[in-house]
């Protein structure tokens, strides 16, 4: 959940908004989909991304706002058509960046799992924003 919030808001969850999701997801009420498509319908989520965006801004923005990179070539084609064909949907999407491995190595980074004995990385010095 710490991830999917990160991805879609860049920011760690607010510990009202957090148990109420987690609460919604174990008590098998929503699944993570549902979770991802709330996001993605929430005005906040409408601030950082846009609305009525096309599949490219879409892609651009997730690698921008999610990985911290630009898109390559081939990332953009892959995932505009799986979304232009409706292979994926774009709450799919989203929660697949949210848990794809690297943002996981980004997020352990970010909240010190992982850190090597004697690092001086600081999590929120490395915490990526929305530019």
């Amino acid at each position: 959940m710490f991830r999917l919030y990160n991805a879609a808001f860049a920011r760690f969850p607010d510990s009202d908004g957090l148990k109420y999701w987690i609460e919604q997801y174990s008590s098998g009420r929503d699944t993570k989909r549902v979770v991802s498509k709330s996001f993605l319908g929430s005005s906040e989520f409408a601030a950082r991304y846009g609305t009525n965006i096309s599949h490219e801004v879409f892609v651009n923005n997730l690698y921008k706002n999610v990985l911290g990179r630009k898109v390559d070539a081939s990332g953009l084609l892959y995932w505009s058509d799986q979304l232009f064909s409706g292979a994926e949907t774009r709450y799919a999407v989203l929660l697949g960046f949210s848990k794809s491995s690297e943002n996981k190595l980004f997020f352990t980074e970010v909240t010190w799992q992982g850190r090597a004995k004697n690092s001086k990385c600081q999590p929120q010095s490395n915490f990526r924003k929305f530019q």
